[in-house]
Protein backbone atom coordinates (compact mmCIF):
# COMPACT_ATOMS: atom_id res chain seq x y z
CA UNK A 1 0.00 0.00 0.00
CA UNK A 2 1.67 3.47 -0.91
CA UNK A 3 1.46 6.42 1.86
CA UNK A 4 0.83 9.63 0.29
CA UNK A 5 1.29 12.97 2.24
CA UNK A 6 -1.19 15.68 2.14
CA UNK A 7 0.14 18.79 1.06
CA UNK A 8 -1.27 20.18 4.92
CA UNK A 9 0.60 17.82 6.44
CA UNK A 10 3.80 18.75 4.44
CA UNK A 11 2.83 22.68 5.22
CA UNK A 12 2.36 21.85 9.15
CA UNK A 13 5.52 19.08 9.34
CA UNK A 14 7.89 22.09 7.35
CA UNK A 15 6.26 24.40 9.47
CA UNK A 16 7.20 22.95 12.84
CA UNK A 17 10.59 21.93 11.86
CA UNK A 18 11.69 25.72 11.42
CA UNK A 19 9.93 27.11 14.13
CA UNK A 20 11.59 24.35 16.40
CA UNK A 21 14.89 24.65 14.98
CA UNK A 22 15.05 28.88 15.52
CA UNK A 23 14.01 28.40 19.33
CA UNK A 24 17.03 26.24 19.91
CA UNK A 25 19.02 28.39 17.55
CA UNK A 26 17.81 31.66 19.52
CA UNK A 27 18.88 29.85 23.01
CA UNK A 28 22.47 28.89 21.80
CA UNK A 29 25.04 31.48 22.93
CA UNK A 30 23.10 33.44 25.34
CA UNK A 31 25.29 35.05 27.61
CA UNK A 32 23.18 35.71 31.06
CA UNK A 33 25.76 38.92 31.95
CA UNK A 34 25.10 42.06 29.85
CA UNK A 35 27.83 43.39 27.91
CA UNK A 36 29.55 46.42 29.53
CA UNK A 37 29.63 49.53 27.58
CA UNK A 38 30.81 52.86 27.61
CA UNK A 39 33.38 52.13 30.50
CA UNK A 40 35.81 55.30 30.68
CA UNK A 41 39.16 53.68 30.36
CA UNK A 42 41.58 53.70 32.77
CA UNK A 43 43.82 55.85 31.39
CA UNK A 44 41.13 59.06 31.44
CA UNK A 45 41.17 60.44 34.36
CA UNK A 46 38.45 62.51 36.54
CA UNK A 47 35.33 63.13 35.91
CA UNK A 48 33.98 63.84 32.21
CA UNK A 49 32.39 67.27 31.89
CA UNK A 50 30.54 68.35 29.10
CA UNK A 51 30.04 71.78 27.26
CA UNK A 52 27.29 73.08 25.06
CA UNK A 53 27.45 75.22 23.01
CA UNK A 54 24.02 76.59 21.28
CA UNK A 55 25.63 78.24 18.42
CA UNK A 56 24.06 81.43 18.69
CA UNK A 57 25.78 83.51 21.95
CA UNK A 58 28.73 80.75 21.69
CA UNK A 59 29.68 78.05 19.06
CA UNK A 60 32.46 75.25 18.70
CA UNK A 61 33.75 77.26 15.57
CA UNK A 62 33.56 81.21 16.61
CA UNK A 63 32.85 81.25 20.46
CA UNK A 64 29.80 83.13 19.56
CA UNK A 65 31.68 85.94 17.27
CA UNK A 66 30.84 85.29 14.24
CA UNK A 67 32.44 86.23 10.78
CA UNK A 68 31.38 89.60 11.99
CA UNK A 69 33.02 88.93 15.38
CA UNK A 70 36.31 87.57 14.09
CA UNK A 71 36.41 90.36 11.72
CA UNK A 72 35.81 93.26 14.01
CA UNK A 73 38.87 95.42 14.62
CA UNK A 74 37.87 95.30 18.48
CA UNK A 75 38.77 92.32 20.08
CA UNK A 76 36.03 91.12 22.78
CA UNK A 77 36.52 92.22 26.08
CA UNK A 78 35.82 91.11 29.62
CA UNK A 79 33.10 91.88 32.16
CA UNK A 80 34.93 91.91 35.22
CA UNK A 81 38.82 92.37 33.39
CA UNK A 82 39.89 91.38 36.89
CA UNK A 83 38.04 87.73 36.72
CA UNK A 84 37.66 87.04 33.45
CA UNK A 85 35.03 83.95 32.61
CA UNK A 86 36.26 80.57 31.00
CA UNK A 87 33.77 81.47 28.12
CA UNK A 88 35.68 85.04 27.59
CA UNK A 89 39.39 83.56 27.48
CA UNK A 90 38.06 81.35 25.16
CA UNK A 91 36.48 83.94 23.03
CA UNK A 92 39.77 86.23 22.95
CA UNK A 93 41.75 83.53 22.10
CA UNK A 94 39.77 82.45 19.54
CA UNK A 95 39.76 85.98 18.29
CA UNK A 96 43.51 86.71 18.68
CA UNK A 97 44.46 83.28 16.85
CA UNK A 98 42.06 83.65 14.07
CA UNK A 99 43.45 86.85 13.50
CA UNK A 100 46.59 85.86 13.88
CA UNK A 101 46.17 83.29 10.91
CA UNK A 102 44.00 84.33 8.57
CA UNK A 103 43.46 87.68 6.66
CA UNK A 104 40.50 89.30 8.22
CA UNK A 105 39.52 91.68 6.34
CA UNK A 106 36.69 91.60 3.11
CA UNK A 107 39.34 93.27 0.38
CA UNK A 108 41.15 90.05 1.69
CA UNK A 109 38.37 87.93 0.55
CA UNK A 110 37.54 86.81 3.95
CA UNK A 111 33.57 86.05 4.10
CA UNK A 112 33.93 85.65 0.33
CA UNK A 113 36.07 83.25 -0.07
CA UNK A 114 37.13 82.06 2.93
CA UNK A 115 35.35 82.37 6.70
CA UNK A 116 32.80 80.64 8.69
CA UNK A 117 30.07 81.48 6.44
CA UNK A 118 31.70 79.72 3.34
CA UNK A 119 30.51 75.96 2.87
CA UNK A 120 32.79 73.16 1.66
CA UNK A 121 32.11 74.12 -2.19
CA UNK A 122 33.24 77.63 -1.64
CA UNK A 123 29.93 79.55 -1.35
CA UNK A 124 29.34 82.38 1.14
CA UNK A 125 26.15 82.03 2.99
CA UNK A 126 24.52 85.00 4.64
CA UNK A 127 24.98 83.30 8.13
CA UNK A 128 27.59 84.19 10.60
CA UNK A 129 29.30 80.53 10.66
CA UNK A 130 28.65 79.61 14.24
CA UNK A 131 28.30 75.95 14.49
CA UNK A 132 26.46 74.41 17.76
CA UNK A 133 27.89 71.24 19.66
CA UNK A 134 28.96 69.71 22.62
CA UNK A 135 32.65 69.00 24.08
CA UNK A 136 33.30 66.84 26.69
CA UNK A 137 36.85 66.26 28.53
CA UNK A 138 38.24 65.48 31.61
CA UNK A 139 40.44 68.61 32.39
CA UNK A 140 39.60 71.62 30.82
CA UNK A 141 43.32 73.05 31.85
CA UNK A 142 44.68 70.18 29.47
CA UNK A 143 45.12 70.90 25.42
CA UNK A 144 42.09 69.58 23.49
CA UNK A 145 41.64 68.66 19.67
CA UNK A 146 39.20 69.91 17.63
CA UNK A 147 38.33 69.20 13.96
CA UNK A 148 36.84 72.21 12.02
CA UNK A 149 35.16 71.56 8.46
CA UNK A 150 35.48 74.85 7.31
CA UNK A 151 37.53 76.57 4.36
CA UNK A 152 40.23 78.87 5.90
CA UNK A 153 40.23 76.92 8.93
CA UNK A 154 43.85 75.19 8.11
CA UNK A 155 45.75 78.51 8.53
CA UNK A 156 44.49 78.54 11.83
CA UNK A 157 43.25 75.10 13.64
CA UNK A 158 46.64 74.03 14.75
CA UNK A 159 46.40 77.44 17.02
CA UNK A 160 42.87 77.14 18.42
CA UNK A 161 43.07 75.77 22.36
Amino acid sequence: MKHTVKPTQRYFTSTTLALSLAVIITGCGKNPEPAIVNVQPAFIRGAITTTTYDGTSNDLLTAGLGRTGLAAATAPGFADSANPTVAELRRLSIYTNYRAGVDTSASGGFGSLYGPNVDSNGVAGTSEGRIAGELSGTDLTETNIMTLAAPGATAFAGTIQ
